[in-house]
């Protein structure tokens, strides 16, 4: 799949960078040396990003009315996910091109979040950076499968 192109030419680059020889094994330098993340979880990271600044209305003026607080939407405002900071996330009907838009990518990136990064008194730069410990620790424990949006 293209996911795996991509992750290739990542690996690629950090062999190119770090002198790492085809036959070593690469993780430790992705994890150790260059600290990047893999390439499904770099694609959330970008998506958490922008969707926090959809959810702040700092994003462009063509990303607004697409991340809706749960709590916004009558009859769902006394849910608990109305509580955690959630985000409504659409239906689609497609399964091939309908999880990859931005407007059902983003709540679920989200949503997928611990609560403690959908605050709203939490800087850009503290939930780029407490974001990416999240998705380091996940990327790179043997305990929990990787979750994805696409």
């Amino acid at each position: 799949m293209l996911f795996g192109r991509l992750q290739a030419v990542l690996n690629a680059a950090a062999r190119l960078i770090t002198g790492t020889r085809l036959n070593e094994h690469i993780t430790p330098v992705l994890h150790d040396t260059l600290h990047w993340l893999p390439v499904t979880l770099r694609i959330d990271y970008k998506i958490a990003l922008m969707t926090y600044s959809c959810v702040h209305g700092t994003s462009p003026a063509y990303f607004n009315g697409i991340c809706r607080p749960v709590a916004s939407v009558d009859g769902r405002a006394i849910m608990r996910s109305a509580n955690y900071g959630e985000l409504v996330e659409p239906r689609t009907r497609g399964k091939r091109y309908g999880p990859r838009s931005f407007l059902v990518a983003a709540p679920f990136v989200w949503n997928n979040r611990p609560r403690h990064l959908r605050n709203d008194d939490i800087s850009r730069e503290q939930f780029g950076r407490d974001l990416k410990t999240f998705m380091f620790a996940r990327a790179y424990s043997s305990e929990a499968p990787l979750r994805t949006s696409v």
